[in-house]
């Protein structure tokens, strides 16, 4: 007995042995249960949009809101996404804007009006009062224009707004001063030319309480008594080697006034000194007409948003060529190359933490690490 059962012994130790070296053998091709996670967490953390990011915020909770060009907002929590659409009550799927106001109130900026979020559903808003013309003096200059006194009430709300949305079809911006919005008609020329559109493409706040509307046919500063406009004319432009037609402005903490446009490019206002700041870096295509057509790589023209970083450096997003870092005295282009998933982008965003996140053309978004870019949705 004692020899039968030390033979069954070793033939047991030794099926066991061998159990245990294949499933060795076997675990080593596979990830392990941590790695399983987090790959799946990855995976669940890519947005399911294919259409462009044009708009990102981190709103007071944390939470990250994305707008995309045609397929509605999602909202991430940290852990997974929700997609809403007209259908939730959106008023249109293409998303613009996102803004917060100081009730933690989401606002969105879209195609077709502005929707409010209050944290339980959407509902559309619309404007209350409308303020009366503020400029109807034939010929717009630099000079600045003042209002008149019965338009003070308007401007008065006007002048507290922190949000400001397009106006669709209208030559103007609609302000949130918290309780109810306001409609400002920005200042016209008399006679107006019938194609020239003055619907609000960006806007920027500035130092001495200014605010500045860029249109696709001019820039306008509202300080709240006056307005100043940067228009063809003062940029000495010709219709025949192209207009303005502006995207994108900011103003730094320099206080100087960057202006992108679909087309020429990137024009830096420093002061009274307006400049080419395209042309200056050499960045301009031999194109004749600096239009809206496509440009190739290392050229700067198409320019649909501006930012700048925690260290004081400028960013722009071209429409064809990628991003660009401009740091005062260099400027440097990242393509595909250096990680992004398009040279198309469509914005630009400052985390609370003050880390770039750039929602890409093709629906993803990608952050800036200090050397490269990687996909984080």
């Amino acid at each position: 007995m004692t020899l039968i059962t030390s033979f069954f012994s070793i033939i047991l130790f030794s099926l066991l042995m061998f159990t245990n070296v294949s499933c060795s053998e076997k675990g080593t091709a596979k990830l392990s249960s941590k790695d399983s996670e987090n790959k799946t967490t990855k995976t669940e953390n890519r947005l399911k949009f294919s259409s462009g990011i044009r708009a990102i915020l981190e709103d007071s909770k944390g939470n990250l809101w994305f707008g995309s060009h045609s397929e509605g907002v999602s909202l991430f929590n940290g852990k997974s996404f929700q997609y809403f659409t007209t259908a939730d009550g959106l008023s249109d799927n293409q998303v613009r804007t996102i803004q917060e106001d100081s009730n933690g109130n989401i606002w969105l900026g879209t195609a077709n009006g502005i929707t409010k979020y209050d944290g339980y559903k959407f509902t559309v808003q619309k404007p209350i009062e409308t303020s009366p013309s503020l400029f109807d003096s034939p010929g717009i200059t630099s000079k600045k224009e003042p209002i008149s006194s019965q338009q003070n009430q308007s401007v008065t709300k006007v002048n507290n707004s922190n949000l400001w949305f397009d106006a669709g079809t209208k030559d103007g911006a609609i302000g949130f001063d918290g309780k109810e919005l306001t409609y400002l008609q920005f200042p016209l020329p008399n006679p107006r030319n019938s194609q020239d559109s003055y619907s609000l493409t960006d806007n920027s706040k500035g130092k001495d309480n200014m605010t500045w509307f860029a249109t696709f046919t001019n820039v306008i500063g509202f300080d709240g008594e006056n307005f100043t406009v940067i228009d063809n004319k003062m940029l000495n432009l010709q219709k025949q080697t192209g207009v303005l037609h502006v995207r994108s402005i900011y103003e730094d903490s320099r206080g100087n006034l960057w202006i992108g446009n679909n087309g020429i490019g990137v024009f830096v206002k420093r002061g009274d000194k307006l400049i080419d700041f395209t042309k200056q870096q050499g960045l301009a295509s031999n194109k004749k007409l600096r239009d809206g057509s496509d440009s190739p790589q290392g050229t700067l023209e198409h320019v649909f948003v501006i930012a700048e970083d925690k260290s004081g450096n400028i960013w722009f997003a071209d429409r064809d060529t990628g991003a660009w870092r401009y740091d005062g005295s260099t400027i440097t282009n990242f393509t595909t190359k250096d990680g992004l998933t398009t040279t198309q982008i469509r914005s630009i965003y400052q985390s609370n933490n003050g880390d770039l996140l750039f929602g890409m053309g093709d629906g993803s978004v990608c952050i800036f690490n200090g050397v490269n870019f990687e996909t984080v949705y």
